[in-house]
């Protein structure tokens, strides 16, 4: 077989998720060019083989400084390998390029949103346009994202249903479902059915979202978790109810301490998610 022959073989092989049979079309290549590079670099990710995936895309770019397939790969190796201050940079300075670039916007919101940024998240999301909002998987998924991480779980379950019907294959609507799983208390029985599909569909993202479900079920989420189950306004309702009925009914009881109780818990769930995620990723667990 000839060189565009080999590629497009690599390229089948990829498609049915065999790395191994790509890098041997690969290797048989005279003249390697940024694609080949590029889907050199994909097979060694899939591999697991994130360091010599990342030498592969430096070498594609050193053929093609502004190969914008390559520049993406670029930041998603980097995300992968948990770099998110280095991948958002490899990300703004391929949207910088390229600022209509749909896969460049939606693996930045994604970035955004699972490092704690669901509004940026949702700027990014906006830029693609209301067509790809509503028609795209890998919309749908980060809007579904979105909208788990601000509490707003029948619009996520909803969105991620939708896109399922598109791709029953997007690793990334997988993951959400699992996140949706983790902090819906569904149990880890369900959760980890979820993160094996996705782990099934691609190792290495699986491997990353399952750090993420193992950070929205951490036992320190519990009251954020409970803020999400029942919403934000319900609760404040509710803790109003509760202080005036015991101004009401018990007037010498405990209010200033249920008052004090209820302010430490706002604090908690809006100060604790932030530091939580940067300590585990000091810890190298997220």
């Amino acid at each position: 077989m000839n060189d565009d022959q080999l590629l497009q073989a690599a390229i089948g092989a990829l498609e049915r998720g065999n790395a191994v049979r790509a890098l041997e079309h690969l290797d048989g290549i005279e003249t390697v060019t940024a694609t080949a590079w590029n889907l050199r670099a994909v097979a060694l990710a899939n591999s697991g083989e994130m360091p010599a995936a990342q030498e592969a895309v430096q070498r594609g770019l050193s053929l093609d400084a502004d190969n914008a397939p390559l520049l993406l790969l670029n930041a998603e190796l980097l995300e992968k390998q948990q770099h998110p201050v280095a991948a958002e940079q490899a990300y703004l300075d391929l949207l910088r390029s390229y600022p209509t670039y749909v896969s460049g916007l939606l693996g930045y919101g994604w970035l955004l949103a699972t490092n704690g940024d669901p509004e940026g998240a949702q700027a990014v999301l906006d830029r693609v346009g209301p067509h790809v909002q509503s028609e795209s998987p890998e919309a749908l998924a980060l809007g579904g994202l979105i909208a788990c991480s601000e509490g707003r779980i029948n619009e996520s379950r909803s969105l991620l249903q939708r896109g399922l019907e598109a791709d029953p294959n997007s690793i990334r609507l997988h993951s959400l479902r699992a996140i949706i799983a983790a902090i819906s208390g569904e149990g880890t029985g369900v959760m980890a059915t979820h993160m094996k599909t996705a782990a099934s569909i691609n190792p290495v993202h699986g491997a990353k979202m399952g750090y993420e479900a193992r950070y929205v079920r951490h036992w320190a989420l519990a009251p954020s978790r409970l803020v999400d189950r029942v919403g934000t306004a319900r609760l404040w309702l509710l803790w109003i109810a509760i202080f005036f009925g015991l101004r009401r009914f018990w007037p010498d009881g405990p209010i200033g301490w249920i008052a004090l109780v209820y302010v430490i818990f706002a604090l908690y769930t809006w100060i604790a998610p932030p530091i939580l995620r940067r300590w585990l990723r000091r810890k190298g667990e997220l």
